[in-house]
């Protein structure tokens, strides 16, 4: 109902429709407006990016006539979304001007491919690095398993983010080194809810089921809410002790929070109840 509509007004509404996932209606409106200007480009390319059509991304980032470093990093992370490593290592090295975004976004995305030589070749050469870039290199090494590169790269982190100890923990964890995961978290001068998850899942999975419950124990007391993960690592604790009391308390904390109606928790808990001798309960749950 706008009498007048301007090259603001058009790319707010255009940002409006896929901040809120609508990308099909942002598409529409842009190629009505009148006008476009580089702001506009970029927010359409991010939303095409956003949906997964690389594609229709890569097409449209061929008819920008000004590409600039925002455009072209959003660009680099849509091609490494899909694996197209090359495209987006094309652009890169074509980028007239790079800021710490982009290097970071090189670095992630090839850690994220399993490319974790490339990355911290890239990251040994970056003219700055931020807790991002830090963090990137950190999680490709952990989930490659290569915990010792991860452990150094740990120690010389000017500054540990809950994100990087939260993967220490869970790297440590995979590698059976139970103690030094529980270091990492008794260092940790901030936790969230992902870091308790991640040790109590550390103890699940190498048999410190006690532990394990200890820990849960301690993360109610401290008033942190339990999420999804943790409540399945001690749900299974509990059908490996038998603790059918302990089982029970959970299963009302899913029901609570509505996790109940998940298929895989419903696995978890028909495998509590039988490990506990409750078949009546677990038909039920069935």
């Amino acid at each position: 109902s706008m009498p007048e509509r301007n090259i603001v007004s058009w790319p707010s509404m255009v940002r409006g429709y896929v901040q809120e996932g609508m990308i099909s209606e942002a598409e529409s409106l842009f190629w009505e407006m009148p006008e476009k200007n580089v702001v506009s480009w970029t927010v359409m390319l991010g939303g095409l990016i956003q949906e997964g059509r690389i594609d229709d991304a890569s097409r449209l980032y061929d008819m920008m006539p000004d590409k600039d470093v925002v455009a072209r990093t959003n660009m680099i992370g849509g091609y490494f979304q899909v694996g197209r490593l090359a495209e987006a290592r094309e652009i890169f090295d074509e980028m007239p001007r790079r800021n710490v975004v982009s290097w970071t976004m090189m670095v992630s995305g090839y850690a994220h491919n399993q490319q974790v030589d490339i990355a911290r070749k890239l990251f040994e050469v970056m003219p700055e690095k931020n807790e991002v870039s830090w963090t990137a290199m950190l999680i490709g090494y952990t989930q490659c398993g290569r915990i010792i590169e991860a452990s150094e790269l740990f120690k010389a982190m000017p500054i540990k983010s809950v994100v990087a100890c939260n993967a220490m923990i869970l790297g440590y964890g995979q590698n059976g080194e139970v103690a030094k995961a529980r270091e990492v978290f008794d260092n940790m001068r901030d936790r969230d809810d992902r870091t308790w998850s991640a040790m109590i899942k550390v103890y699940e999975r190498k048999g410190f089921e006690m532990e394990a419950l200890d820990l849960f124990a301690l993360m109610q007391r401290e008033d942190i809410r339990p999420n999804f993960p943790s409540l399945i690592s001690v749900l299974s604790v509990c059908g490996s002790l038998a603790n059918l009391d302990y089982g029970r308390q959970i299963h009302a904390q899913l029901v609570r929070n509505q996790f109940d109606l998940d298929v895989y928790v419903a696995s978890v808990l028909m495998t509590m109840y039988v490990k506990c001798g409750n078949l009546v309960k677990a038909k039920q749950v069935f």
